[in-house]
């Protein structure tokens, strides 16, 4: 009996020994998980039994400590505990988390990731944001564009912008890589593929922006197409960001001690509030300071006499023939037939392009295309005058207020002469929507919930609102304003109650057209109700375009000075709607996309006249000059419309033919350059393939029958083509785009060689084009305006190709 007492007080100090030991461990191995010393890495690793990648979870994920427990992925069974080491999860103390309805450990482990991801995809996103504002601010988003396209407000939108898209795609990964049973090494995967995704964000950036390339960008590949080279150089980035992102967490793996539990992320949590609440509140500043008007320098030469004022309106996208002063069956433009009965109509203005910043810029220079260089990847050459330029030297005050948030931006060179531009980069939205994210996450969100427009689409209500502020706070010397509309531009959804005016296009069809075009088809056919929908909205955006153009017409009219002020209206290109293949504009030159209305009226101007000759939309250039200054010289009074109402300078029965140009987009996968001519009854195309076409338009408008083929009228096809070459070899110097012209090329003889060294071969019909440009371009007084001889000579010299 003594012995089994003495046996059971000796078993049980040898076990209060070993607890007292299992206890002194445990608490050596918590002083150790706690401690950032390099030797506590070793009693770490025994502790959690876990692999190199443990630390990965340290990073991404985090713990979860409430009171004296911690529980480790490490041992999803057990609690560490300091007094008692490692126990059985089934004997642990309760946790309190769960009592008080909070996450328990393991629900957290899976919830945490997300946001911890989430926090860092934030401070990416804002990061990103910065270097992208950067990028925007001070290089042009698109090739030929000379300056950017945004404000300095830029450093506010694009940070705002990025970072709840870094935010979101942190947060998707992060609930991946929350997912239970998840292997921390996967968890890497994940948050290395989000630092992959910022690079390859990086790298998409510096391949638009045209920077670094073939130092910190690959060279485009020239044998594979644009898209492809999109592709490439991101998918190039992200394997570098991923391969070194998984090297950088694997490296930290080694490193526990450098990640003190929770911190971090509550710190740069903190971070990325503080840096979004600064911004947020500096952009509402931005906002609420910007101006209610634009105002002019008014300081100026003399004033010139006679001192008229020039309004001219230009309707992005309208062809003539779906105006109901034109004869269209519906009344989409009663207000433009009031105007129309109220001064000239002229019946057939034909567009030199079939796009806008060409076409805007011969309506400004009075040049053809091949003559001013605008072109998809060129600015218009600031050599040539404008109007504005014209009249703002002759005492003007001018100003212009271009819709178009893509080729009306100031940047393409159509500013030149202008005291105010405004245009699109003026508006703070237009700043969001030039983003990566503001052109697919913001516009998408746009497009479903609001309107199917552009993010940046600026209505003619909206453009008339800052006209009227201008207009009110302008000087009181004579004006020259300029303004484009562009509300029957595609998608064609005006604002309500306009949008149901004719019928309402459905929302599917709306999706299907927001797509990009191909050489003017969409990826799958318009059926004929479809295409019926497409004419309902146009007609629509017609009919909205009518009234606000009539706001501006009344405005005018209340004005003292309206006595002296002459209004001219006109279409910059038209539209097509499959009559040749092909919808929108800008893909070939048919009647469709070429004939445009053309109104003017004022004191003096015959009311109620309309022109059946054929006249050109660039022939207000010398129209604008003769209505400001009078009459100024013979290439003016024999180019301008008063030509044509004036009785002693009637025009000739044979009037010069007009000339259209268009050089194909990188979307055109026919590549053709095409040229045509119009006259008083044929209309005749000329493409760089050597195709030709010719159409009566006088009892075939809508040239379904080509007669090209036609042996009788082979001689129709010749003179046409003999005048085509007349009128463009003699048009005036310097030429700063003979691609333009390369239909005309022969084997081993372009054109543009042989019409610079020899232009008096070719017979001149009526004043060269461009006489007007030349007339004033000797009596201007910057230098810079006209060309110097040896400069001249240098560009007769030029290679053409």
């Amino acid at each position: 009996m003594k012995l089994s007492i003495q046996g059971a007080l000796a078993a049980s100090m040898n076990a209060e020994m070993l607890e007292n030991r299992r206890s002194a461990v445990a608490d050596s191995r918590y002083s150790a998980i706690r401690s950032s010393g390099r030797d506590a890495r070793a009693p770490h690793r025994a502790v959690v039994s876990r692999g190199r990648w443990q630390s990965v979870e340290w990073i991404f994920t985090a713990g979860v400590n409430t009171g004296q427990h911690r529980h480790c992925r490490g041992t999803a069974n057990s609690t560490i505990n300091p007094r008692l080491g490692i126990m059985p999860q089934d004997h642990a103390q309760p946790d309190p988390n769960r009592s008080a309805g909070r996450p328990t450990g393991n629900e957290a482990q899976r919830t945490r990731p997300a946001l911890d991801f989430a926090t860092v995809g934030a401070a990416l996103g804002l990061a990103l944001g910065f270097l992208e504002a950067g990028l925007l601010r001070h290089l042009p988003r698109f090739t030929g564009l000379l300056q950017p396209d945004v404000r300095g407000a830029i450093w506010l939108i694009a940070p705002l912008a990025d970072a709840p898209a870094g935010a979101l795609t942190g947060l998707l990964l992060g609930g991946f890589a929350g997912l239970r049973k998840t292997h921390p090494l996967w968890r890497a995967v994940f948050a290395a593929t989000g630092f992959g995704a910022a690079a390859a964000y990086v790298g998409w950036l510096l391949f638009w922006f045209r920077a670094g390339v073939g130092v910190v960008v690959p060279k485009p590949l020239v044998s594979v197409p644009l898209i492809v080279n999109f592709l490439i150089t991101p998918a190039i980035y992200f394997v570098v960001g991923f391969t070194a992102s998984l090297l950088l967490l694997r490296r930290l793996s080694k490193r526990e001690e450098g990640f003190p539990s929770g911190r971090w992320r509550r710190m740069l949590a903190l971070l990325d509030l503080i840096v979004v609440a600064a911004l947020a509140l500096a952009l509402v500043a931005v906002a609420a300071s910007e101006p209610q008007y634009f105002p002019s320098p008014l300081a100026g030469p003399p004033v010139a006499t006679p001192h008229n004022n020039i309004v001219l309106i230009m309707l992005d996208t309208v062809r003539a023939d779906h105006l109901s002063c034109y004869g269209y069956a519906r009344p989409t433009t009663p207000r433009l037939d009031a105007l129309a009965l109220q001064g000239v109509l002229v019946e057939h203005a034909v567009a030199p392009t079939s796009w806008t910043l060409p076409a805007l810029a011969s309506v400004l220079t009075g040049l053809l295309p091949h003559q001013h260089g605008a072109g998809w990847n060129q600015a218009m050459a600031a050599q040539p005058l404008t109007l504005a330029e014209i009249l703002k030297a002759q005492g003007y005050e001018t100003a212009a207020f271009n819709a178009n948030e893509e080729f009306g931006l100031a940047g393409w060179g159509l500013d030149q002469g202008f005291d105010v531009y405004v245009d699109a980069h003026d508006w703070l939205r237009h700043n969001l929507a030039a983003t990566f994210v503001g052109q697919s996450l913001y516009q998408t969100l746009f497009q479903e919930f609001v309107s199917f427009n552009a993010f940046d689409h600026l209505d003619a209500e909206e453009i008339n609102r800052q006209v009227f502020d201008w207009y009110a706070h302008r000087s009181r010397r004579p004006y020259f304003l300029f303004i484009n509309y562009m509300d029957a531009h595609r998608p064609y959804v005006p604002p309500a109650p306009y949008d149901r005016r004719f019928g309402r296009i459905p929302k599917p069809i709306l999706r299907h057209i927001s797509a990009a075009l191909h050489d003017g088809h969409w990826r799958r056919p318009i059926s004929p109700s479809e295409r019926q929908d497409l004419l309902d909205g146009y007609d629509n955006s017609l009919n909205y375009l009518d009234a606000q153009v009539y706001r501006l017409i009344e405005v005018l009219r209340a004005s003292p000075d309206c006595e002296r002020t002459f209004v001219i209206v006109a279409g910059d290109h038209g539209e097509g709607f499959g009559e040749h293949g092909a919808y929108d504009h800008g893909w070939d030159l048919y009647r469709e996309v070429l004939h445009v209305p053309m109104l003017v009226s004022g004191p003096g101007i015959p009311t109620g006249e309309r022109v059946e000759s054929v006249a050109e939309l660039r022939e207000i250039f010398p129209t604008v000059l003769e209505l400001a200054l009078g009459k100024v010289g013979a290439p003016i009074s024999q180019t301008s419309l008063s030509r044509f109402w004036t009785p002693s300078s009637a025009p000739a029965k044979d009037a010069v033919p007009v000339i259209s140009e268009l050089t194909p987009s990188q979307a055109d996968r026919r590549g053709r350059t095409v040229l045509s001519l119009c006259d008083a009854r044929w209309h005749f195309l000329l493409d760089s393939e050597g195709h030709t076409e010719l159409f009566d338009w006088q009892k075939d408008a809508a040239e379904s029958q080509n007669l090209a083929a036609s042996p009788a009228l082979q001689g129709v096809i010749d003179q046409m083509r003999g005048q085509m070459e007349a009128i463009l070899a003699r048009s005036v110097s310097p030429w700063w785009q003979v691609a333009y012209l390369s239909p005309l090329d022969q084997p081993g003889k372009p054109f543009a060689r042989r019409a610079l060294a020899n232009p008096e071969a070719f017979r001149l019909l009526g004043p060269p084009v461009g006489s007007c440009q030349a007339y004033f371009q000797g009596r201007m007084s910057t230098p810079a305006a006209h060309p110097s001889p040896s400069q001249e000579d240098l560009l007769r010299s030029l290679p053409y190709h």
